[in-house]
């Protein structure tokens, strides 16, 4: 499965690291402990990204992304819910308060996470399956929520293009006649 990423063949990567580490790869835990620390290593050592790191990296998202959910989903709704349940309960209570003519300075909340849940989190709104793995998660990836309000600047979400190294997001169930709407923006 980790081939399917378009990294260096997952044998190759394996022995290196059992050969790196003078450890066996017994499980998938292992190798991604592995990769993990030998990212971390190699990001320090040259100071920021680097190829041989970025491969690394590409193999954690990958993993990340498609070992976390289970036979059963509860628990990973669960998760997601944690994260996005206290922001969308944030941009609620900023939409009342504008229509109570308050209104208030918020226009986005950014999310800054360990490459676990912006993995996830991914996951879950379908960019993997939309984009793949060629732009995993890395150091200093953030999500970012917007709350837009479409009358008010006159262009909808079909109207918003994707930056060079930006994904824009908007939930399926956006209808073009709301007055708001949540863009989610991830700059990995």
């Amino acid at each position: 499965m980790i081939n399917e990423v378009g990294t260096e063949n997952y044998e190759k990567t394996k022995t290196e690291m059992e050969r790196y580490w003078k450890l066996p790869v017994k499980n998938l835990r292992t190798y991604f402990e592995m990769i993990d620390a030998r990212t971390a290593e190699l990001y320090h050592k040259f100071q920021g990204p680097n190829p041989e790191g970025d491969n690394l990296q590409r193999q954690e998202c990958f993993i990340l992304a498609n070992h976390f959910m289970g036979e059963d989903p509860v628990p990973f709704h669960a998760f997601i819910s944690r994260m996005l349940v206290p922001v969308l309960r944030v941009f609620v209570a900023k939409i009342i308060e504008d229509m109570h003519s308050t209104e208030t300075p918020l226009k986005y909340i950014i999310f800054n996470l360990h490459d676990f849940q912006i993995s996830n989190l991914l996951t879950y709104l379908g960019y993997w399956e939309t984009y793949g793995f060629q732009k995993q998660v890395s150091y200093a990836s953030s999500v970012r929520f917007e709350l837009m309000r479409a009358n008010n600047k006159n262009y909808f979400p079909e109207d918003i293009e994707d930056e060079d190294d930006v994904y824009n997001y908007v939930p399926e169930w956006f209808d073009p006649t709301d007055e708001y709407f949540l863009r989610i923006v991830y700059d990995g």
